[in-house]
């Protein structure tokens, strides 16, 4: 109550303040709006570069070399950082956003979603987060630097976790309606945590059909299935099937998930490569992979990120995207993050978004599905990312100097690990025609190699020139090629004799105390 009344004469004292009145002492109702609306524009206009540098004040980079830092807004300056002055017009503009101003009329714009405004509440949302519930100690400080003979005292700090409650309640009501009510605020939903060893997300029965649901149960004891039609009913009425991903990941209760595609094959276990020998996951907490280097031609993709996203990171400066040298940076078959990390989550939670019903129809005219949406929206929130150092490559045979065939990634130490596609030559022309596994080839540089596109009709897939084939090319064998050999082999089986009977023959197998190391890998691969 006492919070409330406070809170409320705030807000009045603001409106004096900011709107002024007459010298009688009547109210200006007209000039009223003016004043604050000029206000509220004044503080805008430094908006994004005070929101980036205080995101790299709290990611640590103050007093760090500029080649060694994610964000780089802090180096150069021509006055020393000010964090509380940063701070104080950073929760004005908060308190004062309209939180719905993101979301153009007919008559402003051809498009619905104003990114630039949506970005700058996302980014306030993360902020107010981070200073509320996972770095309280800041409060202190940033409630000190205001006034010290009041502010100072305990109240003051009180006041301050309202009005930061307010934010996050307010802005989360417009930003991500969709997590009521199964979930109360974002503390509640970024708490979940849960180790449990496979999860398969769908969205209703016309997704992933109770029949099918119930035979994978009875073969796999250790898989968990979510109907995410149950988490967010009020967004996944209606999807694409790119805009499910992020949520899937959102409603995972793994602290560390991995999402991966369904045509998804891997070389070896992700589990111990990402988890536990990426240093670029250990690091970051995230790890992405990149795409092939196509779609160059129409650079208009960059044009548009660098208008909503004015301040670059030293991370984005270095992307293809960016410079128009390829509309597709990341593959999304693999996704690993850490969502115990506060920005990360948050970074996810605005990945939903942009995959939202209200926001994809605009995005997806500039970008190709979900794809970008990880790694930008950590962009825009100034959250430090990677992706794995190589790009994209192919593997299926020869071809005149090509490597023909499926998406194909190595690791971080250009160890073969996974490709997109499943077995087949062309996966949605045919059952019968595998891919020919005989070579493999992954991008060392940035652009620089050449992809010729799928042809359907002759049933070529996509084709990658290498550019260095001495350094980037080499011939599949050994135990990857077993591996694949017997990739292949379970789809025969699932195509001969269904995949009822073939899951009822991998439960009953499961069930022999002395089954083969190659039994076992089978069921944790299916």
């Amino acid at each position: 109550m006492l919070a409330s009344l406070v809170f409320a004469v705030l807000l009045a004292s603001m409106r004096v303040f900011q709107w002024g009145a007459d010298g009688d002492g009547a109210s200006n109702g007209p000039r009223t709006a003016v004043v604050n609306d000029a206000f509220l524009r004044s503080l805008e206009a430094a908006i994004d570069r005070d929101h980036v540098q205080f995101l790299d004040f709290l990611n640590g980079e103050l007093h760090s070399p500029y080649a060694s830092v994610f964000g780089g807004s802090l180096a150069n300056l021509s006055e020393p950082f000010d964090p509380v002055a940063v701070w104080r017009r950073i929760h004005q503009y908060a308190l004062l956003l309209p939180p719905a101003d993101y979301i153009f009329t007919a008559a402003e714009s051809d498009s619905t979603v104003d990114f630039l405004q949506l970005n700058r509440r996302v980014r306030a949302i993360l902020i107010a987060h981070t200073v509320l519930c996972i770095r309280p100690e800041l409060q202190t400080l940033l409630v000190g630097g205001r006034a010290r003979s009041y502010l100072s005292s305990p109240p003051a700090l009180r006041q301050l976790r309202f009005e930061l409650n307010h934010v996050l309640e307010i802005l989360q009501e417009t930003v991500y309606p969709w997590l009521s009510p199964r979930y109360t605020s974002i503390q509640d939903i970024y708490n979940l945590n849960l180790l449990v060893l496979i999860k398969i997300h769908y969205v209703g029965d016309n997704d992933l059909p109770p029949q099918i649901v119930n035979a994978l149960k009875q073969a796999f004891q250790d898989i968990e299935f979510i109907d995410l039609m149950n988490q967010f009913p009020s967004e996944l009425f209606q999807f694409d099937s790119w805009s499910v991903k992020p949520f899937a990941l959102l409603a995972s209760r793994f602290t560390r998930p991995i999402f991966v595609d369904a045509d998804v094959l891997f070389l070896q276990n992700p589990e111990i490569v990402i988890l536990s020998e990426s240093a670029l996951f250990q690091e970051f907490g995230q790890l992405f992979f990149h795409d092939r280097t196509i779609e160059r031609e129409d650079g208009s993709y960059a044009v548009w990120f660098k208008s909503i996203h004015p301040f670059l990171s030293n991370q984005a400066l270095h992307m293809r995207f960016v410079h128009g040298i390829s509309r597709h940076e990341q593959e999304a078959g693999v996704v690993a993050i850490d969502k115990s990390d506060h920005r990360i989550f948050h970074s996810l939670l605005y990945a939903c978004k942009m995959n939202s019903n209200q926001v994809r129809p605009d995005l997806y005219n500039i970008v190709w599905g979900d794809k970008e949406t990880f790694w930008m929206s950590m962009e825009f929130l100034r959250v430090p990312y990677a992706f794995s150092p190589t790009y994209a490559g192919a593997i299926g045979f020869l071809d005149n100097g090509r490597v023909c065939g499926s998406m194909f990634h190595v690791d971080e130490f250009l160890r073969p690990f996974w490709w997109n596609g499943g077995v087949l030559r062309m996966k949605r022309q045919s059952n019968d025609l595998f891919m020919s596994y005989d070579y493999a080839a992954f991008d060392i540089g940035a652009g620089g190699d050449v992809w010729d596109w799928e042809d359907e009709e002759q049933r070529v897939p996509f084709c990658f020139h290498p550019t260095m084939p001495e350094n980037e090319v080499f011939k599949v064998e050994g135990r990857h090629r077993a591996l694949i050999e017997e990739y292949m082999s379970m789809y025969s089986q699932i195509r001969d004799s269904g995949w009822e009977e073939f899951l009822v023959t991998i439960g009953n197998v499961g069930k022999f105390e002395d089954s083969s190391p190659v039994v076992e890998r089978r069921a944790r691969k299916i």
